[in-house]
């Protein structure tokens, strides 16, 4: 019996401390051998048709999201939903596949709902993302190489997880609901949108879905820096019922119980913890949709044994920057001029013959030494090769990786790449320096809000100071958290559109905060 009141702590009180803040029965197992991430669970507590939060077993919400039609659970369901689990060794299996609608947004593995919950169904995933070529028309081309870069690294991230991400160009309106059918999937779940620029595409794909297949469950979510009080959520209906009850006479009237990030800050929870990537789904996914890894000798999985019958080359970057139609940032301008130039000298034949005699004149050799000889070779290529201005790589990853060298940035380190992302951080100054690094990996999704927050968090506890760095990053995850939450209450209400500001910090059209 798993249910709270027939838990018994472990011996380790600080992992039973964990685990009963997370909901969880005891730290993480293992799977076939593999060290289990930290699990979190999550189940579904309807509030409405419209609204749905998600709680974990202590009561307190951990998510939200709207659902296109009411939640139907029996009891039979709600008490699976419920049950607890590790993130390593889901309770229970489902023979039903499970589509995770990947879009840009929530291009990650760690602090994602869908992928969660997909896995404590331990049924069969079919992750998928679709190049959409009317809604890439609305980006700039670096949102696009950015867009690219993060599919292809989540592609690998999942690969490691035991799934095949399933990619394709076209109408996700037409791909969506043909995917379902093919796989037979019983649901599918996907991050609300609450860009004005594309909610016409999601919202048709999603309406063909209810169309196509009646009995599919469709399961929109979403993520919040903090966590919902009884107070904060009685504030929102109030306003919502005024604005419903008053119609077109509701003109003007505020749309959202908060006037400030800070308001909604008092009002709501601390900040929550984010999900952590599942460790493996042992389910796997669908035949001819997913990867099949097979047991090496040693155990572990060799994620390099495949058999992809229906899997789809992953569009090239050019293709996808082609589809881009709005113009560059200066910033993105001079970075492609000054890439294209070094790319240009450093290909050239006569530039690697000069390059490679620089470093191999014996006479220089012989009054100077090797490291002289390095040295000069050094100098001559940067003057002869233009400098290109540091930025982001694409993807979870990298986004993970220099979030933890941003925050060192008062920490000497020997690792080139970070001092090239140093120089940018003094060049563009530090307020506006984690946007102006991380704009792109918020755009599309590759680093959570929740992520950074708690990051900069750890980072200060552990120098033992505060600085503006850690500052200003938390204050775009604030504003973010904040106009995603304007964004909704306007969803809600019914009265979104283009004059509404929706979602800030992840406008991926307009990048900007």
């Amino acid at each position: 019996d798993l249910s709270p009141r027939r838990r018994r702590p472990p011996a380790d009180m600080a992992s039973w401390t964990a685990s009963a803040r997370c909901a969880l029965v005891a730290p993480a197992a293992t799977a076939r051998g593999r060290p289990g991430a930290e699990p979190r669970l999550i189940h579904p507590v309807p509030r409405s048709s419209a609204d749905v939060r998600f709680r974990n077993a202590s009561g307190k919400i951990v998510g939200t999201g709207m659902r296109t039609r009411s939640a139907r659970i029996s009891r039979r369901n709600a008490s699976r939903l419920i049950a607890h689990s590790s993130s390593s060794r889901p309770a229970e299996s489902s023979s039903a596949p499970v589509v995770v609608w990947f879009r840009v947004g929530d291009l990650r593995t760690h602090d994602h709902l869908g992928l969660t919950r997909a896995f404590e169904a331990n049924a069969p995933v079919v992750p998928v993302f679709v190049f959409d070529e009317k809604e890439l028309r609305d980006f700039t081309p670096a949102t696009a190489r950015a867009t690219h870069e993060a599919v292809c690294d989540l592609r690998e991230a999942l690969r490691e997880r035991g799934l095949e991400l399933v990619v394709r160009t076209g109408d996700p309106a037409e791909i969506v609901p043909r995917l379902i059918q093919e796989t037979k999937a019983r649901s599918v779940s996907v991050q609300v949108e609450l860009e004005w620029a594309r909610r016409s595409a999601y919202a048709d794909a999603l309406k063909a879905v209810s169309e196509k297949s009646s009995d599919v469950e469709i399961n929109e979510w979403s993520l919040e820096l903090r966590g919902d009080t009884d107070l904060a959520a009685e504030k929102e209906r109030a306003v919502l019922q005024t604005v419903r009850s008053e119609g077109e006479n509701a003109f003007g009237a505020p749309l959202t119980a908060f006037a400030s990030a800070d308001a909604r800050a008092a009002f709501r929870g601390p900040i929550e913890t984010p999900l952590t990537a599942p460790a493996f789904f042992t389910a796997g996914g669908v035949v001819g949709y997913s990867a099949v890894l097979e047991d090496g000798e040693d155990g572990v999985h060799d994620s390099s044994v495949r058999d992809v019958r229906d899997a789809t080359p992953m569009p090239s970057l050019a293709s996808v920057v082609a589809m881009a139609r709005v113009s560059d940032d200066p910033f993105d301008v001079a970075h492609d001029a000054a890439e294209a130039a070094f790319e240009a000298i450093v290909s050239d034949a006569s530039y690697r013959k000069n390059k490679k005699s620089t470093g191999s004149e014996n006479a220089f050799v012989l009054l100077k030494g090797e490291d002289a000889v390095k040295a000069r070779a050094l100098e001559e290529a940067a003057r002869a090769t233009p400098s290109v201005p540091f930025r982001l790589p694409g993807g979870e990853h990298a986004a993970l990786r220099f979030l933890d060298g941003f925050l060192d940035f008062y920490t000497a380190t020997n690792d080139t790449q970070y001092k090239r992302m140093y120089d940018r951080i003094i060049e563009v100054g530090k307020p506006e320096a984690f946007f102006n690094v991380f704009g792109d990996a918020l755009r599309v999704g590759a680093l959570s809000p929740r992520v950074v927050y708690l990051r900069c968090n750890e980072w200060e506890a552990r120098s033992r100071r505060a600085t503006d760095l850690c500052a200003n990053a938390r204050n775009v995850a604030n504003a973010r958290d904040y106009q995603a939450s304007v964004a909704a209450d306007a969803l809600k209400a019914g009265t979104y559109g283009p004059g509404v500001p929706l979602v800030g910090a992840y406008n991926v059209c307009s990048g900007k905060l």
